[in-house]
C-alpha cells in the first residue's frame, strides 16, 4: 500500500470518510470536518455566545484530530462531534467563570439574518435573537438545527442523539416559548 493520500470523492459518505482519517488520511478527515463545520457552529452558537467561539471550535478541530482513532463506532461521528463540543464549551465555561477579563456577548453569533429576515425592524430582530438566548439550552439547540441549518427532526437527532420525539418536543416547547417572549414584546409571529 502506497503512503499517498487516497483520492477521496467528495460522494464519499461520512462512515467511510471516519474510516479513512482513523486510519491517517487528512484529507479524509478535512472533509468531515468541513461537511460538519456549519451545524457545529451552529451548535457552538447556542451553547455559548462570546467573541471567541472560534477558539472552542478550534479545540474541538484539534480534539478530534488527536482522537479520531479512538473513535470505535463510525456511524456515530456526528453525535462524538456534538459530545466534544459539549465538553469544550464546559471546559471554557469552568475556565471563564474564574477569569471574568473576556466579556461574554449576548448576542447570538448568527451566520446570516435569513431567520429574522421577514422581520420590519432591525429593533424586532434584536428582540428575536435576546428571545432565543433566553431559551433553556436544550430547546436553543435543537431550534437553530432546524432553523438555521435546516437539518431535519431525523438529523437533529442523530446530532444530538436524542429521540425523534424528543427533537418535536423540544421545538414545540421552544417555538411556544419563544411566541410568549416575543407576545410580551408586542412582536407578531414570524
Amino acid at each position: 500500500m502506497s503512503d499517498l493520500p487516497q483520492i477521496i470523492n467528495t460522494d464519499t459518505n461520512d462512515i467511510t470518510l471516519v474510516v479513512q482519517a482513523r486510519a491517517g488520511n487528512r484529507h479524509a478527515l478535512e472533509i468531515l470536518l468541513e461537511r460538519n463545520w456549519i451545524w457545529l457552529r451552529v451548535l457552538a452558537g447556542s451553547l455559548i455566545n462570546f467573541d471567541g467561539i472560534d477558539d472552542i471550535l478550534q479545540n474541538v478541530c484539534i480534539r478530534v484530530m488527536l482522537k479520531i482513532n479512538t473513535l470505535r463506532e463510525p456511524e456515530r461521528f456526528r453525535q462524538w462531534l456534538a459530545v466534544i463540543l459539549r465538553r469544550e464549551v464546559i471546559n471554557w465555561r469552568k475556565k471563564h467563570q474564574r477569569d471574568r477579563t473576556v466579556p461574554i456577548n449576548d448576542e447570538l453569533d448568527l451566520p446570516d439574518d435569513s431567520f429574522v429576515s421577514g422581520l420590519d425592524s432591525d429593533l424586532n430582530q434584536s428582540a428575536v435573537y435576546r428571545a432565543i438566548r433566553l431559551l433553556p439550552e436544550s430547546q436553543r439547540e435543537v431550534l437553530m438545527l432546524k432553523y438555521m441549518c435546516e437539518h431535519s427532526y431525523s438529523q437533529i437527532a442523530e446530532i444530538l442523539d436524542i429521540s425523534i420525539a424528543s427533537v418535536q418536543n423540544r421545538l414545540f416547547r421552544a417555538r411556544r416559548q419563544m411566541a410568549l417572549l416575543l407576545e410580551e414584546r408586542n412582536i407578531q409571529k414570524i
